[in-house]
C-alpha cells in the first residue's frame, strides 16, 4: 500500500515467530494461540469473554441470531440502526429476517442521535445497534438508559472502534480485524460479552450449532455421540491459529498504535484549522477516539477528493447508507437531514500509525493548495 492510503500494515518479527510456531506445531484449528488471543483481547477491551470469528459482519450476524433465539424474537421484528454506517450493519439485520429501522445521526459525532431514538420505537422494536463509527464511541449512557426504559437489547457495532473505554456496555459488542481496520488479522473479528451462557451459545453458532460439550478437538465429551450433535442453527465462522498468531503480534503494540493515530489526527486538525473544514470531534476529545480514519466535512467535497487522488492521497466518502439502493424501501416518508449532510460533505482520509510527520504535512499542503485556488475559495 502507498504512503497516503487509508490503511497500512507491516508484519513484525514477533508475528513471523508466532506464525512459524503454528506451522511447526501442525495445529491449525482452534488451539492455544486462539485461546490466548481471545482472553487478551477481552481484557484489553473490558469484556469477560471474546470469541475470535471470521469477520466483524459474522460477529454481528451471530450476536443478533443468538439474542433473537434467546428472547424469542419473531421474523419481522424491528432493530434500530443509525442512518450513517457501513452497509453490513443493515445486512446483518436482514440476514436474521428482522426489519431495520433507520434513525438519524448527530452531525457533530456522526453517531446515532439518542434524542431521536424513542420516536422510532414501536411495539415490535427489539434492539438497538449502537455503532461506534470511525473510532468514536456512541453516547452509550443515553442509549442504554433508553434501552432499559423500553426493555430493548443493545448490540454494539464496534468494528471501527477498539481499545477505547466505553461505558456502559451493551449486551454484545462486535469488532472487526479486517486489514483496513485498527487491529489486523487479515480477515476476522470478535464477539464480546460479559454473559457466559450467551458466549457459549454464540461459540456453538460459530461451530455449525454444535453441542457445547464439543466445541474444539481438545474437548472430550462424556457422551461421544455429542461430537456430532447439533441442537441449534449455526454457521461455519471459525478462524485458524495462523490468524490468531497475527493477532497476538498486533496486541503487543496496540497502545502505541492508538496513541500514534490520535497524534496524527491532531497533527492534521491543527494543520487544517484555518481552512473551510469542519471536524466531527474537537481537539480535547482526540484521546477518546481511535481514529480508524480521519473524518472531516467540506464544501465542494467531490472536487477536493478528485484533487487529492490526483496527488496520490487515497480518499473515500463517509459511510453513506441512505443513498444505497438496498436501503430505499426502508426510507419512505422519513427524512435524515444529518445523514444527508454527511453524505454530501463527509470525507475520510488515512491517519494510520505508519504515517510520519512528513506524510501528514504533505496531505495538509495538498489540501491548502486546493483552497488557495481561486475556483475553490
Amino acid at each position: 500500500m502507498g504512503r497516503y492510503d487509508m490503511a497500512d500494515w507491516k508484519v513484525t518479527k514477533l508475528q513471523k515467530k508466532l506464525i512459524k510456531q503454528v506451522l511447526n506445531s501442525g495445529r491449525l484449528t482452534y488451539g492455544d494461540k486462539t485461546r490466548e488471543l481471545e482472553n487478551r483481547f477481552a481484557e484489553a477491551n473490558g469484556h469477560q469473554y471474546a470469541l475470535f470469528t471470521s469477520s466483524g459482519t459474522s460477529a454481528l450476524k451471530i450476536a443478533i441470531n443468538a439474542l433473537k433465539d434467546k428472547h424469542g424474537w419473531q421474523d419481522g421484528d424491528e432493530v434500530i440502526i443509525p442512518a450513517v454506517t457501513f452497509v453490513a450493519t443493515m445486512n446483518v439485520v436482514l440476514m436474521n429476517n428482522l426489519k431495520p429501522v433507520l434513525v438519524d445521526v448527530e452531525k457533530t459525532t456522526v453517531n446515532l442521535d439518542p434524542k431521536l431514538i424513542e420516536a422510532a420505537i414501536t411495539p415490535k422494536t427489539r434492539a438497538i445497534i449502537a455503532v461506534h463509527l470511525l473510532g468514536r464511541p456512541a453516547d452509550m449512557k443515553s442509549i442504554m438508559r433508553i434501552a432499559k426504559k423500553h426493555k430493548l437489547k443493545v448490540i454494539e457495532d464496534s468494528c471501527e472502534t477498539m481499545f477505547i473505554p466505553v461505558k456502559p456496555r451493551g449486551d454484545v459488542t462486535c469488532y472487526s480485524t479486517y486489514v483496513a481496520h485498527l487491529m489486523v488479522t487479515g480477515v476476522g473479528g470478535f464477539i464480546a460479552t460479559d454473559d457466559k451462557k450467551l458466549a457459549t451459545v454464540m461459540r456453538s453458532m460459530m461451530f455449525h450449532g454444535r453441542d457445547e460439550s464439543y466445541l474444539n478437538i481438545d474437548d472430550n465429551p462424556k457422551n461421544i455421540a455429542k461430537r456430532f450433535y447439533f441442537p441449534r442453527f449455526g454457521y461455519s465462522d471459525r478462524m485458524t491459529e495462523l490468524e490468531a498468531a497475527i493477532g497476538l503480534g498486533e496486541l503487543e503494540g496496540w497502545q502505541d498504535m492508538i496513541t500514534k493515530r490520535q497524534a496524527n489526527a491532531l497533527h492534521l486538525m491543527i494543520g487544517l484549522y484555518n481552512h473551510p473544514i469542519e471536524f466531527p470531534f474537537i481537539a480535547m476529545e482526540t484521546r477518546l477516539h481511535a481514529f480508524m480514519f480521519f473524518p472531516f466535512f467540506v464544501n465542494k467535497r467531490d472536487k477536493l477528493m478528485q484533487f487529492m487522488e490526483k496527488h496520490g492521497i487515497q480518499t473515500r466518502t463517509m459511510m453513506p447508507l441512505t443513498t444505497q439502493p438496498l436501503v430505499q424501501p426502508y426510507l419512505k416518508g422519513k427524512s435524515f437531514p444529518a445523514a444527508d449532510y454527511v453524505n454530501e460533505h463527509g470525507i475520510l482520509i488515512g491517519c494510520h500509525q505508519y504515517m510520519e510527520d512528513k506524510d501528514l504535512d504533505y496531505i495538509v499542503k495538498v489540501i491548502r493548495r486546493f483552497y488557495e485556488s481561486a475556483n475553490n475559495r
